[in-house]
C-alpha cells in the first residue's frame, strides 16, 4: 500500500476500535450507574430502619409522658409517632421488595411493633379512664413490665434487617468500585484511541482541506477569469491593456470594432498609431507622471483614426497597473486604457450650442422687431406731413413733367407709408387693405426697372390676366420686392435676365421669380431662411428672406427655392404659392429647398 493510501484504512480501523471501546465503556458506565443506584438503595433502607427505631422510641416516650401527666401534647406526639411508624414500615417493605428474606424479617418486625403499640394503646386507654386523678399502679403494671421487652424485640428485628443491608452495602460498594475502575480504564483507552483517531483524522482532513482549497481557488480563479473576460469583451466602450511603450497586450471586441482592425492584428500595433500625429505627444507629460507614480491615471480627449483614415472624437482614460508576475516575458507594469467614442456627446454639445445660437438670434430678432415697430411708429408722422405737402403740390400750376414726378413721388411716399403701416400691423396683428396680385407685381417691377437698366439686367414679366381677380395683403409687395432685389444683387457686374411669372392654378396663385445669377452655394442653402444669416457682408442684415418667409406663411402660402451653381446652368428660382382665397389660408408649411446639379 502506498504512502497516499494508508490514511483511509488506519482511520477506518481506528473508528471500529473506538466504537467497540465506546460500547464497552457504555456497558461499564451502565454497571457503575446500576451499582451506585443499588448502593443508594441500601443506604436508603438503612436510613429507614434507623428512622423506624427513633419513631418507636418517640412513641414509647410520648405514651409514658401522657400516662403520667395526662398532657394532650404527649398524646398528640404519640399519635404522630404511631402514624410515622406505619409509614416507615411500609416504605422499608417497599424498598426491600426484591429481597424475600428481608420481606420475612419485615413481617416479623411488623408483628412485634404491633404488639408493642397495642400495649402502649392500652396504657393510653387507662389514662383516658382517669383523666384528672392518680392512676392505681396496679393498672399500669402490665404496661411498665411489658415495655422494655417489647422495645428490645423490635430492635432485634431491626438489627437483623440492618445487618442484611450492611452485607449488601459492602457487596455493592465493591461492585461500584470495580465498575468505576472499569469506566476509568475504558475512558483512558477511549481517550488514547480518540487522540490517535484525531491525529489521523486531522492529517486526512488536512489533506482533503488543502485539496478542496486548491480546487476552490482554481474554480474561483476560473470564474474570475470568465467574469473579467465577459465584462472586458462585452463592454460598451473600448478597453485595452498596453505596455508602457503603448504596445497592445489585450484588446476587447468593442475597441477592435471602433478602430476597424481585427484583434490579432492590433496586438502587433501601438495605441499611438491610431492618434493624430499632432496629438501623440500632447499628453506626454501626464503619461510620464503616471509612470513615475505621481498620479494614478489621467483622462484626455483625442481624435482617433480608424484603419480607413476616418476619425472620431474619443475620451481616453489611462490607469497604471502594477502586478506581480513570475514570468520574465510578462511585463510587471501595464497601462489600462478605456477608449470611449464621444461622437454622440459632441453632436449633442453642437446641437446645444446651435440651440443657444438660435435662442440668441430669436432674442435679437425680437429686439429688431421691437425697434422696427418703434421706427415705423416714429416715421409715420413725418410721412403724413410729406403726403399732405405732395397733395397740395398737385393743385399748383406745374409743368406736365413736374406733375408726373410729383405723382410718382406721391405714389412712392404712399408705398413707404404703407410699409410703415404694414410693419405696425404685422407686429400688432392688424390686417391692412388688399390689392390685386397683378397690381402688386407691376408696382414691384416698376420699382426695380431703373436699377435693372443700370445693371444691364432685363426684367421680363409673364403675368396671366386672371391674377387680377385675387386680392392679397399689400405686405406681399415686400415679399416680391425682397425676391427681385436679391435677384438683382446676385447679378451685380453681370448682365442677365429676371423672369417674373404668375398664374392661377387649382385655387392657388403661383408666382415664380427666376434669375441667371451665380446661384447659392450648397453649404449656404440650408441657412438662407435663418435670421441674421447673410453672404453680403456688412451690406446685408440677414433678415430679407426670413421676413419674406414669415409674410408668406402669414398669408397661408408656401415658399420654394431652387438654385444651381454649375457653369452651364446657374441661377436661382423662388416659387411662391398663395391660396386664391386669402380668407381661407393654407396650413403653414416649411420652405422647400432644392440644389441644382
Amino acid at each position: 500500500m502506498g504512502k497516499k493510501g494508508w490514511y483511509r484504512p488506519a482511520l477506518f480501523g481506528a473508528i471500529v476500535i473506538v466504537l467497540l471501546n465506546t460500547w464497552l465503556a457504555a456497558q461499564a458506565l451502565r454497571t457503575l450507574l446500576d451499582s451506585q443506584e443499588w448502593l443508594a438503595h441500601t443506604l436508603e433502607v438503612i436510613n429507614g430502619t434507623e428512622q423506624l427505631v427513633a419513631q418507636v422510641r418517640t412513641a414509647e416516650s410520648a405514651a409514658r409522658g401522657y400516662i403520667l401527666t395526662a398532657s394532650p401534647a404527649f398524646e398528640q406526639q404519640y399519635k404522630d409517632a404511631n402514624r410515622g411508624i406505619s409509614e416507615s414500615i411500609r416504605r422499608v417493605q417497599a424498598l426491600t421488595g426484591d429481597n424475600p428474606s428481608q420481606q420475612q424479617r419485615i413481617v416479623e418486625l411488623r408483628t412485634r411493633v404491633d404488639a408493642k403499640m397495642a400495649v402502649l394503646d392500652e396504657g393510653i386507654a387507662v389514662r383516658h379512664g382517669h383523666p384528672n386523678g392518680m392512676i392505681d399502679p396496679v393498672f399500669l403494671q402490665p404496661v411498665i413490665q411489658d415495655t422494655p421487652d417489647r422495645v428490645e424485640s423490635v430492635q432485634i428485628s431491626i438489627r437483623a434487617i440492618e445487618a442484611e443491608e450492611q452485607r449488601l452495602l459492602v457487596q455493592r460498594t465493591v461492585n461500584v468500585n470495580a465498575a468505576r475502575r472499569q469506566v476509568i480504564l475504558s475512558f483512558a483507552v477511549a481517550f488514547f484511541l480518540d487522540f490517535v483517531l484525531l491525529v489521523a483524522a486531522y492529517r486526512w482532513l488536512e489533506r482533503i482541506g488543502l485539496r478542496h482549497e486548491r480546487l476552490h481557488t482554481e474554480l474561483e480563479l476560473r470564474l474570475a477569469q470568465q467574469r473579467f473576460s465577459a465584462t472586458f469583451n462585452q463592454a460598451a466602450v473600448g478597453m485595452a491593456h498596453t505596455s508602457t511603450e503603448g504596445r497592445f497586450l489585450l484588446v476587447n471586441q468593442r475597441l477592435a470594432e471602433s478602430l476597424d482592425v481585427p484583434i490579432d492584428k492590433l496586438l502587433s500595433l501601438r495605441l499611438w498609431d491610431f492618434l493624430l500625429p499632432s496629438e501623440r505627444t500632447v499628453d506626454a507629460e501626464l503619461y510620464v507622471e503616471m509612470l513615475a507614480g505621481s498620479r494614478l491615471g489621467y483622462r484626455v480627449e483625442r481624435t482617433v483614426m480608424r484603419s480607413d483614415g476616418s476619425t472620431f472624437p474619443a475620451q481616453l482614460t489611462a490607469s497604471l497597473l502594477r502586478q506581480d508576475t513570475h514570468s520574465a516575458d510578462e511585463p510587471k507594469t501595464t497601462v489600462f486604457w478605456v477608449v470611449e467614442d464621444i461622437s454622440a456627446r459632441k453632436a449633442a454639445e453642437r446641437e446645444t450650442a446651435d440651440l443657444m445660437t438660435r435662442l440668441i438670434n430669436s432674442e435679437r430678432l425680437a429686439a429688431a422687431g421691437r425697434m422696427a415697430n418703434t421706427l415705423a411708429h416714429e416715421i409715420n408722422n413725418p410721412l403724413e406731413a410729406l403726403t399732405n405737402i405732395f397733395y397740395l403740390l398737385q393743385d399748383q400750376e406745374l409743368s406736365p413733367q413736374s406733375q408726373e414726378l410729383i405723382a410718382f413721388a406721391a405714389r412712392e411716399l404712399d408705398r413707404v407709408g404703407h410699409i410703415t403701416r404694414s410693419t405696425l400691423s404685422f407686429y400688432r396683428k392688424v390686417p391692412g387693405r388688399t390689392l390685386d396680385l397683378h397690381t402688386l407685381l407691376d408696382e414691384v417691377v416698376q420699382l426695380f426697372q431703373s436699377r435693372a437698366s443700370q445693371q444691364h439686367v432685363e426684367i421680363i414679366t409673364r403675368l396671366s390676366p386672371e391674377i387680377s381677380s385675387v386680392q392679397y395683403d399689400p405686405s406681399l409687395r415686400q415679399v416680391f420686392a425682397n425676391i427681385v432685389g436679391n435677384a438683382l444683387e446676385a447679378m451685380e457686374g453681370d448682365s442677365g435676365q429676371i423672369l417674373v411669372r404668375a398664374r392661377l392654378c387649382e385655387n392657388c396663385a403661383v408666382i415664380t421669380v427666376s434669375d441667371t445669377g451665380h446661384g447659392i452655394e450648397r453649404a449656404n442653402l440650408t441657412h438662407v431662411f435663418e435670421p441674421f444669416f447673410t453672404t453680403k457682408g456688412e451690406r446685408g442684415t440677414g433678415l430679407g428672406l426670413w421676413v419674406t418667409r414669415g409674410i408668406v406663411e402669414e398669408q397661408g402660402g408656401r415658399l420654394q427655392l431652387r438654385s444651381s451653381t454649375s457653369r452651364q446652368y446657374h441661377g436661382t428660382t423662388i416659387r411662391v404659392t398663395l391660396p386664391a382665397n386669402a380668407a381661407a389660408p393654407h396650413p403653414t408649411m416649411e420652405p422647400v429647398l432644392t440644389v441644382g446639379a
